[in-house]
């Protein structure tokens, strides 16, 4: 096969071209990895900043568990089902930069009315208390401080799912319990 000289010229150039594209992706992709790699090498040392502005582990666990402890020792229901969501950890860097989070539901019984439980948790949970956020509806209520939500949700008895001793109790509700640190605002979004 004779090609001629012009075609030969074409030719090369395509070849030298397209190893170039090839050699040049190869870079482009070799940079990006890098780059990736580097982006997350900083987002770990900006997570590792923003964590050491936050008290030690110890001292946020101290204050998850009064929190905890408050809640336990004035509500006038008898604790039926207390599940950890959410263990109190270092939210995903991804999510929230520098943030430690904990989610705990609690399912009480009480042979009080929800009117009644309202009532005492707004007492508990008010405004003078130093909680920021109160509000209230027929069967449900959350109140909110810095680093706390509260929110309660009456429920009714269902045979079909719920235990048969909880239908001992005149009213059920779930409580939910979030914690934060440095804050809710800065770690819900």
């Amino acid at each position: 096969m004779n090609i001629s000289k012009p075609k030969k010229r074409v030719l090369s150039l395509l070849i030298v071209s397209t190893l170039g594209c090839i050699s040049l992706s190869v870079c482009a992709t070799a940079t990006l990895t890098g780059l990736f790699r580097l982006d997350e090498e900083l987002q770990q040392q900006a997570q590792e900043l923003a964590l050491s502005r936050l008290p030690p582990m110890s001292t946020i666990e101290a204050k998850y568990e009064d929190v905890l402890g408050e809640i336990g020792n004035m509500t006038q229901g008898t604790l039926l089902e207390d599940l950890v969501v959410s263990e109190l950890g270092n939210v995903s860097p991804e999510v929230y930069m520098g943030c430690i989070r904990g989610y705990r539901e609690r399912v009480y019984g009480t042979q009080h009315d929800f009117n009644e439980v309202l009532e005492l948790y707004t007492y508990e949970f008010s405004v003078p208390n130093g909680w920021q956020e109160v509000k209230t509806d027929v069967d449900a209520a959350s109140f909110s401080s810095q680093n706390t939500r509260l929110q309660l949700i009456a429920f009714p008895y269902n045979e079909g799912r719920d235990p048969v001793e909880w239908a001992n109790y005149f009213t059920l509700y779930r409580l939910h319990i979030m914690y934060a640190e440095p804050s809710l605002r800065q770690c819900t979004g």
